[in-house]
């Protein structure tokens, strides 16, 4: 049984390299989200980027559905979908669809994306990203939630949009929103289940402001904050000494990893997800001493 509040999970992107010279496959993505199921992980989540600095990666939807129909027991999660690159309507669809062919194991994860390249580089606006994010997730949730929106705003509109078929959850799946300015937090302790940090310092404390901040808008919106849960990432290598496109990673001793680990859950992350270096199953089975030494 998942204790909720002590959620593992990986987390990868889909580069083009793998991080040791091969080519990242299908097959090679299928291997680690099948060797985290095996090991006992909880989740299991992609990046939505089409290109991530001058790497090329891939479409994450389709992975994902990909994995959810190889996989049976672990939660799958976009970590996040970015609202840029799809209509919400579209983007709704899609939710629904992923939680259909995961048999309600998916966590929709949303955030409104960066101008960091690929909005350009694909055609996507990078212009007013909040308020296009702020009209795009009250579609999608009115969508997810309630199976109809009807909506006119500056971006976005749908008219007497009905999202059927619907998921096998019948709210939908759960929301994860990505959030680190004041106005996105306010959306997120309105609208979601669950907030995710991009891959964290190995220093939770790194991060005390932000978790300060969002309690503070769950106030503001009138909601208990521990209702919000909280995720964040970490860096794992297989070797010690290795290095980690994230930067510095957690230990690659098992116990002082769990110790390192055990910090965020302390200070009220509720999961904690490993980005393993490099991207192959090798690197997934390797964490299983962790695994093992935070669930003994």
């Amino acid at each position: 049984m998942i204790d909720e509040n002590r959620r593992l999970g990986v987390y990868l992107v889909p580069w083009e390299d793998r991080g040791d010279g091969e080519p990242m496959r299908w097959d090679d993505i299928k291997g680690m989200a099948l060797a985290a199921e095996g090991l006992g992980f909880d989740t299991f989540s992609l990046p939505d980027r089409l290109s991530l600095d001058g790497n090329g990666i891939w479409e994450c939807t389709t992975m994902m559905a990909a994995i959810a129909a190889v996989t049976d027991r672990i939660r799958l999660g976009t970590a996040v979908t970015r609202s840029i690159y799809r209509h919400p309507a579209l983007l709704a669809k899609v939710g629904a669809s992923l939680d259909e062919i995961s048999g309600g194991r998916y966590v929709f994860g949303i955030g409104a994306g960066s101008d960091r390249g690929d909005n350009r580089q694909f055609g996507y606006p990078e212009d007013h990203l909040y308020s296009r994010f702020e009209e795009a997730i009250r579609i999608v949730v009115e969508l997810l939630r309630t199976g109809q929106s009807n909506f006119k705003g500056s971006y976005y509109e749908v008219d007497e949009c009905v999202l059927a078929p619907r998921g096998p959850q019948p709210d939908g799946p759960s929301l994860m929103v990505a959030a680190m300015g004041p106005k996105m937090m306010k959306l997120a302790a309105r609208y979601a289940d669950s907030w995710n940090i991009p891959v964290a310092p190995i220093d939770p404390g790194a991060y005390s402001s932000h978790l300060a901040a969002l309690d503070s808008a769950c106030e503001a919106a009138g909601r208990d904050p521990s209702t919000l849960q909280k995720v964040a990432g970490v860096p794992v290598v297989i070797e010690a000494g290795a290095g980690h496109p994230m930067g510095e990673p957690i230990s690659t001793d098992p116990s002082e990893a769990a110790d390192q680990i055990n910090r965020f859950f302390e200070f009220g992350f509720s999961e904690v997800t490993l980005w393993p270096w490099p991207h192959t199953t090798e690197a997934v089975e390797a964490q299983e001493a962790t695994l093992a030494a935070l669930r003994p």
